[in-house]
């Protein structure tokens, strides 16, 4: 199998042609989904006050800390980045939703998920956490987990 690279300045910056036979297309998306297009972000280490950069899909949730977002990763540890909720909104394309007013989880976590009172949801990490999903939030959490 030949693979050959065309590069075209007029292509826009965020976007990739692959051209392929048809009998190929297994092979081709076989190759694309072992990519990792693994995205850091910097936070400062809650212990000792360090820069360290983080990969997104160690990251479990965060949550709202004043004018930062606290940090909470799949193993356990808590690190502090310099952003309000809002602002992490981008980061909605990498898995993470809003639950609740203070926290967003990434949804790559989730283990379980159950019904809790007031009709709020409960969801269940990987790591063993829970988190309340508000009624507001409900529905686009039920959507996803579907």
């Amino acid at each position: 199998m030949k693979i050959i690279f065309n590069w075209d300045s007029k292509c826009a910056q965020d976007t990739i042609v692959v051209h392929s036979q048809p009998q190929n297309q297994a092979t081709v998306e076989s190759a694309f989904k072992k990519l990792t297009f693994d995205q850091s972000i910097q936070v400062r280490d809650a212990r000792t006050d360090r820069l360290q950069n983080i990969s997104l899909t160690a990251i479990e949730s965060f949550t709202a800390f004043g004018y930062l977002a606290k940090v909470a990763t799949i193993d356990g540890n808590s690190y502090y980045y310099p952003s309000n909720l809002k602002q992490l909104a981008p980061f909605s394309q990498n898995g993470f939703l809003r639950i609740n007013n203070t926290t967003i989880l990434n949804l790559q976590q989730v283990a379980n998920f159950a019904v809790g009172s007031n009709a709020r949801l409960v969801v269940y990490t990987q790591s063993g956490r829970q988190y309340i999903v508000s009624r507001y939030y409900a529905k686009q959490i039920k959507e996803w987990l579907k």
